[in-house]
């Protein structure tokens, strides 16, 4: 990619106006650059936050032990749902809007009534950090945790339906299909396994990594995945390499090579053609599924490339990095369309809607975007 970062919009963060504490979430207008809204209310710091699928609620899970609501027009609390008893670290939303889905240290997930502001049901059978994401149709929750087991959970009694045991080790990445039958899980002992949420059955064990699995991403027809990986503690394997798998085979249809150091992050496009990908070398890659080309090599990044999501349309990704930016890609041409500049690395940054952004940094910091005109 040629040109300069003065080529580029670029949004600098200043004390006065755009810094954001360890406490507080931001909602941006990217065009401009100017803070839309300040989020308070969290007394520690943010560790996930997700957008209702209307694009008109935000909810976030802190380590101060609560849930809260926002209305993104407004800047206001809604919510402020307390019950967990130690930091919550993961936050999901079903596809209706109507509920919220939480993962805590308390070893518990717990499910939320968004309208009422009340704990529906606290679910609690793993052990350490608990994350959690729910299915589709809202119905059913898959959380994973340190432990080799998931879990499959029914939101409307609190049973838990499944267990999906055959991981050695901990689960660090699930991938749950649009009509919530399936989900691939990437783990710790290399491999990725695809389940059956029905029935509990591992319909398939996908071996091929040689070291962390810690992404994970479908095409959506649900025929194959792309997984990423990343080094244990100790290792001196370089898990530089995608793979693509056929998820009813299980068989490697191919590697993808071009990053010089581990890949952080994966997701697939819409129409399910192309892969974007996050390395620690601070490049992402956007790649042909069916040739295994890499299309574009992005870079401007000075540091590793932590995560990337892509945008519902399918025209952009977001990328972001412990350099302390997020940069927003046209994955036609491979330009850097904006770079938005922190005052902290940046661990995850994912796409709500076409226009929307949520990021998130290694202080605790939650912003919001909007990239509306780009």
């Amino acid at each position: 990619m040629s040109g300069s970062e003065e080529d580029f919009p670029l949004f600098e963060w200043q004390h006065s106006r755009l810094y954001v504490p360890d406490k507080t979430l931001l909602v941006l207008d990217l065009e401009t650059g100017v803070c839309l809204r300040t989020l308070e209310g969290h007394a520690d710091r943010v560790a996930s936050v997700t957008i209702t699928p209307d694009g008109r609620r935000a909810v976030s899970g802190s380590w101060d032990h609560t849930v809260r609501v926002w209305d993104l027009d407004t800047g206001a609390c809604l919510r402020a749902l307390e019950g967990h008893t130690d930091r919550v670290t993961s936050v999901s939303v079903t596809l209706d809007g109507r509920r919220a889905v939480s993962g805590s240290r308390d070893h518990t997930v717990r499910v939320w009534d968004l309208e009422k502001g009340a704990s529906v049901r606290t679910l609690d059978d793993h052990e350490g950090e608990v994350s959690v994401s729910a299915t589709p149709n809202g119905r059913r929750a898959v959380s994973a945790g340190w432990k080799p087991a998931l879990r499959v959970w029914d939101l409307e009694t609190g049973a838990c339906l499944r267990t999906l045991e055959g991981h050695r080790n901990g689960v660090a990445s699930v991938g749950i299909t649009l009509d919530g039958l399936r989900a691939v899980s990437g783990s710790w002992d290399h491999t990725l396994r695809v389940w059956d949420l029905e029935t509990g059955a591992c319909l398939r064990a996908v071996e091929g990594h040689t070291d962390w699995v810690v992404s994970v991403s479908m095409t959506p027809d649900v025929r194959r995945a792309v997984s990423g990986g990343g080094n244990q503690m100790g290792s001196l394997v370089n898990n530089k390499m995608l793979g693509v798998w056929d998820l009813e085979t299980g068989a490697c249809l191919r590697m993808l090579k071009g990053h010089s150091a581990d890949v952080c992050g994966v997701s697939v496009t819409p129409d399910g053609r192309r892969a974007v990908s996050a390395s620690k070398d601070g490049t992402v890659r956007v790649w042909d599924l069916e040739t295994g080309a890499c299309l574009h090599r992005l870079e401007g990044h000075r540091g590793g490339a932590a995560s990337v999501s892509i945008t519902p349309d399918g025209r952009r990704a977001v990328s972001a990095s412990w350099d302390e930016t997020v940069r927003v890609w046209d994955l036609e041409t491979g330009a850097c369309l904006v770079i938005v500049r922190l005052r902290a690395p940046c661990a995850s940054a994912a796409t709500a809607g076409d226009n929307r952004i949520v990021a998130g940094t290694s202080t605790g910091e939650v912003l919001f975007f909007d990239i509306r005109g780009l």
